[in-house]
């Protein structure tokens, strides 16, 4: 069965990334991630100042720049593993490798 394509949408803080039908996500091959020459881009074009950056906790950076505080929720896995601009990027989770269905920013207060 062909894979179905939805495109990339933008509503309101929330992202719609490609959705892929997959006959069986439990024998799936692993993320074919590679760096994209946009997303070091983004990476070097951070507005942050490097004091912000080194006192930005391990734990409340991105996992993907290390470079941004985490900004966005991963659905469905709901993992919290990126800043805005990488999680645009993402087509699989960072730690669990499951589809990406949408990326959702949150605010801490």
């Amino acid at each position: 069965m062909p894979a179905s394509i939805q495109y990339l949408k933008l509503m309101s803080s929330e992202w719609h990334l490609p959705r892929f039908s997959v006959p069986n996500r439990s024998r799936r091959s692993p993320a074919r991630l590679r760096p994209s020459p946009m997303l070091t881009a983004v990476a070097d074009n951070r507005p942050a100042c490097p004091a912000e950056v080194d006192n930005l906790p391990i734990e409340d950076s991105c996992k993907i720049c290390m470079a941004a505080p985490l900004e966005c929720v991963l659905l469905e896995c709901g993992h919290i593993a990126a800043c805005t601009a990488c999680s645009k990027q993402l087509a699989e989770c960072p730690i669990c490798r499951q589809y990406v269905v949408r990326a959702v920013r949150f605010f801490r207060s």
